[in-house]
């Protein structure tokens, strides 16, 4: 990186279970500095304390390629105390965090196991587009899922859930976009692969969060997305590429889902009952 490029940080949450993608993914962003936060929980993932011995030789290593720098930060958190969505925002907002303390000019909100197709598109492409909030579309839930990008406008806090909160566009309909003279368009929201500028990641209104009264229908995803909008900051999605998430459920989240609703589980379902059936 070179003092006339723009500082860029990638940063993330981590977990033993994405080891297989550290190095491709460290490799895809080597040009960037990169933060790390391991969330692994030790009782219940046995690779944990090697995986963070991992993390931190990685950040050590002369093989590191620079310019780009790996910073590893642990994160723990009780899984029976706090639903994971709450440490995933945690995690998040102390990558935000971390991108203002030390000016970055952008940060790239993506995944360890979240990879740009080999049809091409890079960090500087979305740069380039010259906006404050922009993205790739990806695939979420599974492999084969929908795209990431959200079509219609919602209202997360309404009492009773809204049936419009996950509207995805198709992947038909993002390639029209593609075609078509505008290929990057304003959306309602999207999530992946996002590129975020220092103006939106330094404005302390604009973090994520958790849902609201403890619900647990929805992510601390949307509540950032929701807050952007809140403070008219505009989202788009560049159609031109895409990039691939690996992730599929694991039994180790099942894991900590499971314990904290053998703590919760019966205000859990009453906070969800309310939602789903106002």
């Amino acid at each position: 990186m070179t003092e006339s490029e723009p500082k860029v940080l990638v940063g993330c949450p981590t977990f033993a279970g994405h080891e297989k993608w550290l190095k491709p993914f460290l490799s895809q962003h080597q040009k960037y500095d990169i933060l790390l936060i391991d969330n692994t929980v030790k009782e219940f993932e046995p690779r944990a304390q090697e995986f963070n011995k991992t993390l931190h030789t990685l950040a050590s290593a002369s093989t590191y390629q620079k310019p780009g720098t790996l910073t590893v930060e642990r994160l723990l958190w009780d899984p029976r105390k706090q639903w994971y969505i709450y440490m995933l925002a945690d995690c998040w907002n102390r990558c935000l965090e971390y991108a203002t303390e030390n000016d970055y000019d952008y940060y790239l909100w993506t995944a360890t196991d979240i990879f740009l197709d080999q049809n091409g598109g890079s960090v500087q492409e979305l740069i380039d587009t010259g906006l404050d909030v922009v993205a790739y579309p990806t695939n979420v839930y599974r492999q084969d899922g929908p795209p990431s990008v959200y079509k219609t406008e919602w209202q997360i806090w309404n009492e009773k859930f809204n049936k419009f909160l996950l509207d995805h566009m198709t992947w038909d309909e993002l390639a029209e976009i593609k075609k078509s003279d505008e290929p990057i368009r304003k959306v309602h929201g999207a999530i992946g692969y996002t590129l975020i500028s220092r103006k939106v990641f330094s404005d302390k209104r604009i973090r994520f969060d958790y849902p609201k009264d403890g619900d647990h229908t929805f992510g601390e995803d949307l509540i950032f997305l929701q807050k952007l909008k809140e403070h008219q900051y505009d989202y788009f999605v560049d159609s031109r590429h895409r990039a691939k998430n690996y992730t599929e459920p694991t039994l180790y989240m099942g894991k900590l889902r499971q314990v904290y609703k053998e703590v919760h589980g019966e205000e859990l379902n009453a906070r969800e009952n309310k939602i789903v059936n106002g």
